[in-house]
C-alpha cells in the first residue's frame, strides 16, 4: 500500500502533460481506482477511452488501459479477455533466459490489483489467461498470499548491512513540481530531478543510521 501511495499519489493526476501517451491514459484511471475518487474518474475514463482509439497504440498499451477500464466497470468477461490480450501484446522479440518459462509480469501484476480492488465475488469471475506467458500456479499462490514476506531472502553480514537497508527501501517518492504554483492554469510536471535526489536522501540517511548503529 506505502509503494502505490509514494509512486502513483492522488496529486499526480494533476500532471497531464506527458511524452508517452499512455502514462496519462493508465495512470489517472489508476489513480481514480486505487483512492476510489469519483471525481479523477469522471474525466479519466473518456480520455482513456479516446487513447484506445490511436493507431499509434500497443496492443500491449491498449491491453493495460482496457483492463483497467473494466475494473471501472466491473466487465469481467471483457476482463478476463482484456488481460489475455496483455499477456499477447507483450513484446515478441523480449528474450528469455534458457530453460525459464516466459512471464508477463504486466498480466500478473494486474491480476492481482483486480484482487484488490475488485469485490471477491467479482474478481471470481475474472478468468486466468491461457496463455504461454502467464502462470497459473504462481496467480494462484498470490491469490491466497496477498500480503506475502517481502523480506530479503539473501542478506549481508553485519558489516554491510546498509546493503540490507537499501535494497528493502520502500520505490522512491514521486516529486511534483510546478514552474509558477500561483497561476491556476500552471501545469504540474513530475520532477525527475528531484525525484532521484530526494531518493538518494533518503538512502543516504538509512545508510547512516545503520553505521551509526554498528559503530556504537
Amino acid at each position: 500500500m506505502e509503494a502505490m501511495e509514494r509512486i502513483l499519489p492522488l496529486r499526480l493526476a494533476q500532471v497531464k502533460n506527458c511524452h508517452a501517451p499512455f502514462f496519462p491514459a493508465a495512470a489517472h484511471v489508476l489513480i481514480g481506482l486505487w483512492y476510489k475518487d469519483k471525481t479523477v474518474l469522471e474525466w479519466a475514463v473518456p480520455e482513456a477511452e479516446q487513447f484506445l482509439n490511436r493507431k499509434k497504440s500497443t496492443m500491449l498499451e491498449k491491453g493495460i488501459v482496457s483492463f483497467l477500464l473494466d475494473l471501472v466497470s466491473g466487465d469481467m468477461n471483457k476482463g478476463s479477455e482484456d488481460l489475455l490480450a496483455v499477456c499477447k501484446g507483450l513484446p515478441k522479440d523480449k528474450k528469455y533466459v534458457l530453460g525459464a518459462r516466459p512471464f508477463c509480469t504486466y498480466a500478473h501484476g494486474l491480476y492481482c490489483l483486480a484482487q484488490l480492488l475488485l469485490p471477491a465475488d467479482t474478481f471470481q469471475a475474472l478468468k486466468m489467461p491461457g496463455y504461454k506467458n502467464f502462470l497459473p500456479e504462481f496467480a494462484l499462490w498470490r491469490r491466497e498470499h496477498p500480503s506475502p514476506d517481502l523480506s530479503l531472502w539473501f542478506c549481508y553480514p553485519e558489516g554491510m548491512a546498509a546493503f540490507n537497508d537499501i535494497y528493502a527501501a520502500p520505490p522512491p517518492k514521486l516529486v511534483l513540481w510546478a514552474p509558477a504554483p500561483e497561476d491556476e492554469k500552471q501545469e504540474w510536471l513530475a520532477h525527475g530531478v528531484k525525484w532521484v535526489d530526494g531518493y538518494v536522501d533518503e538512502l543516504w540517511d538509512m545508510g547512516t543510521s545503520t553505521w551509526e548503529k554498528l559503530l556504537r
